[in-house]
């Protein structure tokens, strides 16, 4: 016999009450957060989808509204899903096969079917297949430039390519964010149709031993992009945010 054990938790964070429920037996968790529910099925990806994670930053950008974001990394689509609201059409892409799986249940969960389209690949400066490397530190670490002993082969494509086969304006594209895990470099080079045309406000992870960290910030600054704030900052990274010089 199973015996579960039940928690239902309300709580007020900043004025504002999320609801957590977690059957401890089945390592199940459900987070309903500003309007949305979350699921997991094992603890460590709850921890990205728990309300304090990247708190500063979900906060600004819930307040930058346009007509099209795209998550690159999307992991199991906890900024896709809680900007759903701001913008027209949200572009979620993932490579890993069970963050995508989660990130597709969480679109259906919440009725996001034609607000949020998934892509099951990785960004990169060229059209391939390069390995992603697992991380045995979470589901949310995995790298196409960190070298583990367990990988699997991912498509790659750059994303200048794929707004190209959407037939979207590079005007229409209000928000990047990018949380890739050190490729960020890579991912960049793919985009510079994107950052050339368009106006995106970017928003990036970038850790503070990166190699690329420099190649990265260099690049958006040749297309006339600046830092105007850091978020989340802690000892290993911050989310970086880069808007274009008016």
């Amino acid at each position: 016999m199973v015996i579960y054990l039940y928690a239902k938790i309300f709580k007020k964070e900043n004025g504002h009450e999320y609801i957590l429920q977690h059957i401890w037996a089945g390592l199940n968790y459900k987070v309903r957060y500003k309007g949305f529910t979350f699921i997991s099925e094992k603890s460590l990806v709850s921890t990205h989808i728990l309300p304090y994670y990247e708190k500063e930053t979900i906060e600004v950008l819930m307040n930058i509204r346009g007509k099209i974001f795209i998550d690159v990394g999307a992991h199991v689509g906890r900024y896709s899903i809680l900007l759903s609201k701001n913008f027209e059409k949200i572009i979620a892409i993932e490579p890993d096969p069970y963050n995508f799986s989660y990130l597709v249940k969480h679109i259906c969960i919440n009725k996001l079917e034609d607000k949020v389209l998934p892509i099951n690949i990785a960004l990169a400066d060229r059209i391939s297949f390069l390995k992603l490397y697992l991380s045995e530190e979470g589901d949310g670490k995995h790298s196409l430039v960190v070298p583990k002993e367990r990988y699997i082969p991912v498509l790659t494509l750059p994303l200048d390519f794929i707004i190209g086969q959407l037939k979207i304006s590079y005007k229409d594209i209000s928000l990047i964010k990018i949380d890739v895990e050190g490729a960020e470099y890579m991912v960049l080079k793919g985009m510079e149709k994107v950052l050339k045309e368009g106006n995106p406000i970017v928003v990036i992870e970038i850790w503070y031993d990166n190699p690329n960290k420099e190649r990265a910030i260099k690049l958006l600054e040749e297309k006339g992009y600046k830092i105007i704030m850091k978020l989340d900052n802690n000892d290993t990274f911050a989310n970086y945010v880069f808007a274009k010089e008016r």
